[in-house]
């Protein structure tokens, strides 16, 4: 009766949500500290049950961990099998173990790079345009970070935009929907990207 008393509370004040809640966070924190021993030591962990949403699977990763994200809720990691940067959130570890066994792929342990679109990535590309008064107004307003990107253009009526992106998605998107306030100055493999997209749209509207 005790039990039975015990879990009709619990349904009825949300215990059961509280718990596992706990649960969870303790979990999260116990794979962080041995995360976080296991990048200050430059060691191999073993990621047990992680749940991937991509591959819909629960397996086991050896991975080398070398940066937090995201306020300490993704760890990056180089994994071994594969020999790829990859992102992994700790809640869906069951259980990190670290090993006795040192980084062998340090050199791959790349750094991400956010650029203004909030978009991420081990590369850089580079981008330049030529930026009307609306563009560039905008440009500002929605994306305040790249104002030190952006310098006066020497025929007075324009502004350059000079800027790195993780992304071409980010950007992209921004010039195709100013395409008649932008010029597109650089460099070819943005151009490319574009005139792909352009591409695209009359296609699909054929």
């Amino acid at each position: 009766m005790v039990s039975i008393l015990r879990a009709k509370l619990a349904r009825h004040f949300g215990l059961n949500d509280i718990m596992m809640s706990q649960t969870l966070s303790e979990r999260v924190n116990s794979n962080k500290a041995v995360l976080r021993n296991a990048i200050k030591k430059e060691r191999v962990v073993k990621i047990c049950n992680y749940s991937s949403p991509h591959s819909h699977n629960v397996t086991d990763r050896f991975v080398e961990p070398y940066m937090f994200l995201n306020n300490d809720r993704y760890v990056r990691c180089h994994e071994i099998c594969c020999h790829q940067n990859k992102t992994f959130k700790l809640s869906r570890m069951e259980k990190v173990e670290l090993m006795d066994m040192p980084w062998a792929n340090k050199a791959q342990h790349k750094q991400l790079y956010t650029d203004i679109f909030m978009f991420s990535g081990e590369e850089r590309y580079h981008v330049k345009l030529l930026l009307g008064q609306l563009s560039h107004n905008i440009m500002v307003e929605e994306y305040p970070l790249s104002e030190p990107s952006i310098t006066f253009a020497s025929d007075g009526i324009h502004w350059i935009l000079d800027i790195e992106v993780a992304s071409f998605m980010g950007i992209g998107r921004f010039v195709m929907g100013l395409y008649d306030d932008i010029k597109v100055l650089g460099d070819e493999q943005f151009k490319t990207y574009i005139n792909e997209k352009v591409a695209l749209i009359k296609k699909s509207i054929q």
